[in-house]
């Protein structure tokens, strides 16, 4: 699994390859990406006065690797948006068992009065 950065530098790459000469990106990163394979050299000039490396692309590993880190964003959303639907669904339910709660009181208390007024009916 990439991590942040390296999923953010991936993105980068437009048609799939980075302009290394237009581009800010972190070495470290970069190389990362290089030792994982996710990404390789595109354009290598040997015999210029720098061994010179101006492109690199995306691998078709790397492509997965975008894949996958953004169903893991996706899975990340979806559990934080099913939480926020369970605590929304416990609230409503706390405010259901309060209102059957008070239901029960009063039903006892229809009940109470009701016998009462049996039992006072039947004396009278």
């Amino acid at each position: 699994m990439i991590n942040n950065d390296q999923y953010n530098l991936l993105k980068k790459f437009s048609n799939f390859r980075l302009d290394v000469e237009s581009s800010v990106y972190d070495n470290e990163t970069l190389n990362d990406l290089l030792i994982s394979k996710l990404i390789e050299i595109s354009n290598y000039i040997p015999h210029s006065t720098y061994n010179q490396i101006t492109e690199y692309q995306i691998t078709a590993k790397g492509k997965s690797a975008i894949e996958e880190y953004e169903r893991m964003l996706s899975d990340i959303e979806n559990q934080k948006e099913t939480l926020r639907i369970a605590q929304e669904s416990n609230n409503i339910a706390v405010e259901a068992n309060k209102k059957s709660k008070n239901s029960n009181i009063i039903s006892w208390v229809a009940v109470v009065v009701s016998i009462v007024a049996v039992i006072i009916d039947f004396f009278h």
